[in-house]
């Protein structure tokens, strides 16, 4: 004799629920819009949130969750960017304003005509508003922070200047943007 076992269908019934189409439409949009476009997380995601309906931003996850999903989804998609090696790094020049102000990486070749780098290669970068608000200003700051540098550098320095506006007030700007390989002293003499 021979046993048939059949499993009845265990679906359960219930309501359609527009609104959770509607999220994941919004989900969606989140995430097509974090690889595609350069605006930042945060703005997406208030972005997303305005435009849905009351009833159906109740059962979207919160705003930093959702934050944390794009960037995840982000790096997911897009790939993080490997660097082989700092000195052999190009860096494009993508405006009609100079950006990249400095860069120790200068061309030197040995005999045999292949590149040499003898430096430790220090970038800076700034507009050319920024150098001259910094020359025009007796009063610079320097902030560094070791946390947030791309592979390949280890620190991550920033020169400020002071700017008296008069009765709209006094500010303190960032004019340059530098990225160290070291944290040793003679890196920054």
């Amino acid at each position: 004799m021979e046993v048939v076992c059949t499993e009845l269908n265990n679906h359960r019934n219930h309501i359609a629920d527009s609104s959770k189409l509607e999220v994941l439409e919004a989900l969606r949009t989140l995430k097509l819009r974090a690889v595609e476009t350069q605006e930042a997380t945060l703005t997406i995601v208030a972005t997303a949130r305005h435009h849905t309906s009351t009833v159906d931003t109740a059962h979207l996850p919160r705003a930093d969750s959702l934050c944390h999903a794009m960037s995840r989804y982000c790096a997911a998609a897009l790939g993080e960017t490997v660097l082989e090696d700092i000195q052999t790094m190009v860096i494009p020049q993508y405006t009609e304003q100079r950006f990249l102000q400095f860069d120790t990486n200068e061309a030197e070749y040995d005999e045999d005509g292949e590149r040499v780098y003898d430096k430790p290669r220090i970038i800076v970068f700034g507009t050319a508003n920024g150098l001259k608000i910094l020359h025009e200003s007796q009063d610079w700051f320097y902030d560094g922070t070791f946390d947030v540098t791309p592979k390949g550098f280890s620190q991550y320095y920033t020169m400020h200047c002071r700017i008296d506006k008069g009765e709209l007030g006094v500010y303190t700007l960032p004019c340059l943007f530098i990225l160290m390989p070291k944290r040793q002293t003679c890196t920054y003499v």
